[in-house]
């Protein structure tokens, strides 16, 4: 079989597989509810694919990573939360130090999320385009892009009230922006 068809014959049997991406991070919301340090990664995550979902650019996110420290901080908690010897907390334990590496992987996954769903190669937040419009002033702009990356930057450069002439051309792989 060609190794390309079998690339994509395994990505959809991985879709498949479980249940939906952020089906599954909503659940683990719930689950860290009282946990910050997750909660905003989850949220950022959660508010990332909304806004995705809307045809915005979404905001810039943090390293989508469970800290070092986090099983500590979570220990603690419980300690000071049941007292020792609890079942209650033996069991609060367990559930939430078994579902921290499926957290970690979910946010970890979280490019491949938005290149399966959205088609996108990069993550292109607000924030950069922000700075990109402040950049080529207000002055009709060309960008070389492929007409994927152009989805993505053109409707929020054009919110900004930048004027975009897209150029495709297929011997150029990068981003090239230049003023009239």
């Amino acid at each position: 079989m060609n190794p390309k068809k079998l690339k994509q014959l395994k990505k959809r049997v991985k879709k498949q597989a479980g249940a939906p991406y952020i089906q599954q991070l909503m659940k683990y919301r719930d689950l860290f509810k009282d946990d910050p340090q997750i909660l905003v990664l989850i949220n950022n995550v959660l508010e990332s694919d909304r806004l995705l979902a809307a045809g915005l650019a979404p905001q810039q996110l943090p390293v989508l990573e469970i800290p070092d420290d986090f099983q500590d901080h979570l220990f603690e908690r419980i300690n000071q939360q049941y007292a020792m010897g609890d079942p209650a907390g033996d069991a609060a334990w367990n559930q939430l130090s078994a579902a921290l590496p499926k957290v970690d992987q979910l946010l970890r996954n979280f490019r491949d999320y938005i290149e399966d769903q959205y088609g996108m190669w990069a993550y292109i937040s607000a924030p950069f385009l922000k700075d990109l419009a402040d950049f080529t002033g207000s002055d009709p702009v060309d960008f070389l892009v492929d007409l994927f990356v152009f989805k993505w930057i053109g409707r929020p450069f054009t919110q900004l009230l930048q004027i975009l002439f897209p150029v495709s051309h297929i011997c150029f792989s990068r981003l090239v922006v230049w003023r009239r």
